[in-house]
């Protein structure tokens, strides 16, 4: 059987959506892996491209605008005649877009939209032209897509019923379980991101600050791995709290080997302590799943869907703008067997975590 993914943005492969093509191609493979032969096709205004995940062949068309790559993306349908098509939810930019999706739901039956994070307006920019048209055209979706797939608790988006809610998944087999430090009187954080304010480290560094001005005895460093949005201002409040000695930035990491070998020296991983910026009550970023996999206990702010509620594992912190209580995390660290840690969150993500366990629920509401 035949399955395509389609992902109406061709801008996917800048790095700063490194993160999003990863979680792609991820599910791409989980999707391989459940028997159907997948092909994934981006596309937006200008380009369109094909990738089949079992050859390997690759095709490019350039385009003038979205209605001349919707009439590449038909084409290509056409010719693969796919029994299921899951498609990434794309802000409602233009008609061009709401025009596409009336045009697929009515040539194809099996077609599943996944929002990747609801609701999302504060992400988008009060006043913009892309938010004005989504609000515009969203009350509309009803008319194309009959159901949803999502990552928080909710029964419906824009009157379209869920029916089911994932958790983000990780390919378990491709993360080593940490090497486990031995205490030393040094706890090592570590955040991995493309620095975007829900991730919330600035809460980090305002706690250090707090913390090292009560002369602490336990050492606690901070290192972030990535760039983004924030990263300049990550590096002006380190900077003018005098925190060079505690903090340290390394930007994006792209050798696989390097990032594990910066795990191996880490204790403690910060999650997002931002996310309720978005005004989210339940989601599930990717970087829990990984974490879980890598067997780092970690820090966040939110309800994560992904992990049972008091899971030992997990220090949730409050849902506010405050600086993080460094002693919490101090206190968190301390009470751990970290090497019990490292192997019952990797035999937890291995049951739980994987994007094949998370895609079998989107085949089976197709059923």
């Amino acid at each position: 059987m035949k399955l395509v993914y389609l992902v109406s943005n061709g801008d996917i492969f800048h790095k700063a959506h490194t993160g999003i093509y990863r979680k792609i191609r991820m599910q791409a493979g989980a999707f391989e892996k459940l028997g159907y032969d997948t092909t994934l096709i981006f596309f937006d205004d200008m380009r369109c491209y094909k990738y089949e995940l079992s050859t390997g062949i690759t095709e490019l068309a350039y385009c003038a605008n979205i209605m001349k790559s919707s009439v590449c993306v038909f084409d290509w349908l056409a010719k693969i005649n796919p029994e299921y098509i899951y498609i990434r939810y794309r802000f409602m930019e233009n008609y061009g877009v709401f025009d596409f999706y009336q045009k697929l739901t009515s040539q194809y039956a099996n077609v599943v939209c996944e929002m990747p994070t609801f609701p999302y307006d504060d992400e988008l920019v009060d006043g913009s032209l892309l938010k004005e048209n989504d609000r515009l055209f969203r009350p509309y979706l009803k008319e194309c897509f009959k159901s949803m797939v999502t990552y928080n608790k909710v029964d419906e988006i824009y009157g379209i019923p869920v029916k089911a809610v994932l958790v983000n998944g990780v390919d378990v087999e491709k993360i080593p379980v940490k090497k486990v430090r031995k205490k030393d009187g040094v706890i090592k954080l570590v955040g991995l991101a493309t620095m975007q304010f829900w991730h919330g480290y600035d809460r980090v560094i305002e706690g250090l600050r707090e913390y090292y001005s009560d002369n602490p005895t336990v050492r606690v460093e901070l290192y972030l791995v990535g760039e983004g949005p924030e990263s300049s201002e990550y590096s002006e409040l380190v900077e003018k709290y005098n925190l060079q000695e505690y903090i340290h930035q390394i930007w994006m990491v792209t050798d696989k080997e390097r990032l594990n070998e910066i795990f191996d020296e880490m204790d403690i991983a910060i999650g997002s302590v931002g996310i309720h910026r978005l005004k989210l009550e339940s989601v599930s970023p990717i970087k829990a799943a990984e974490y879980c996999a890598r067997g780092i206990p970690f820090v966040i702010d939110y309800n994560d869907v992904a992990i049972q509620e008091g899971y030992p594992y997990v220090l949730k912190v409050p849902e506010n703008d405050d600086y993080i209580d460094i002693n919490s995390i101090v206190q968190f660290y301390e009470r751990m067997d970290l090497t019990k840690a490292a192997c019952e969150m990797r035999k937890y993500a291995e049951e739980n975590l994987t994007w094949k366990k998370q895609l079998k629920k989107v085949i089976e509401m197709c059923k």
